[in-house]
């Protein structure tokens, strides 16, 4: 891994190509130097994903403007 990202775990299905890889960093271009190493091989997605306190942080300034 890059510096400045962290896997924090890995899973497959089973039977198939399709699995998934759960980072974290603070340093996108990390996370992008990464999977350039894996796109000639693999389908990438990436999906941002929060936790519950900064989505609430989140819901409750929408909700102030």
């Amino acid at each position: 891994m890059p510096n400045g990202l962290s896997a924090l775990g890995r899973w497959h299905a089973p039977g198939s190509s399709t699995g998934w890889l759960l980072c974290e960093t603070d340093a996108p271009v990390s996370l992008a130097e990464h999977m350039s190493e894996w796109v000639h091989l693999l389908n990438v997605e990436v999906t941002l994903v929060i936790g519950d306190e900064e989505t609430a942080e989140v819901a409750t300034r929408a909700r102030a403007s």
